[in-house]
């Protein structure tokens, strides 16, 4: 009788301490965060390359995944899913190229795998800095040869007809 009564209070004990360490196990696994997020350039460009880099503090971190999509306003054509790399602590980067001209904005989010667990926070828009041809002076001058090269030629030829005429009387 006496076995049965020990028996009973060693599985009582060993239940209790089952539910107590998975209990304090819950409560001391936290999600990941998403701290400071910084992207460079501030303001990319279609076509340009972009670095990433995204402080996550959290318990068992493994992965750290980028989603981004390269979009316009009609239509969003580039998808990818990129690993990031752990630099220091709790800091995760990752340069990516961007590949569509037509693009105006980039959408991004991340996907963290944590104890097992992934979580993914919301998608953020980034404007691309528009493309343009002028040399920012609104002059339209992307310096490239045109219609002024055409000018300079004529009113060379003119000259060497007029100088060649008042030569020869």
């Amino acid at each position: 009788m006496k076995t049965m009564t020990n028996n009973r209070r060693i599985s009582i004990i060993f239940l209790t301490t089952i539910i107590l360490g998975t209990c304090i196990a819950s409560v001391t696994a936290t999600d990941p965060t998403i701290g400071s997020v910084t992207i460079t350039p501030n303001e990319p460009a279609p076509q340009s390359s972009v670095n990433f880099s995204v402080n996550i503090v959290g318990d068992g971190i493994s992965a750290v995944y980028l989603h981004y999509k390269e979009c316009n306003v009609q239509i969003c054509k580039v998808f990818n899913n990129i690993s990031m790399t752990k630099l220091s602590g709790n800091t995760y980067e990752k340069k990516i190229k961007l590949t569509w001209d037509e693009a105006t904005y980039i959408t991004y989010n991340f996907e963290i795998n944590s104890n097992g667990v992934w979580t993914k926070t919301e998608y953020v828009n980034v404007s691309l800095k528009p493309v343009t041809n002028d040399d920012g002076n609104n002059t339209n001058n992307n310096k490239q040869p045109g219609f002024e090269i055409l000018f300079f030629v004529a009113a060379v030829g003119v000259s060497v007809i007029i100088l060649g005429r008042k030569r020869s009387r």
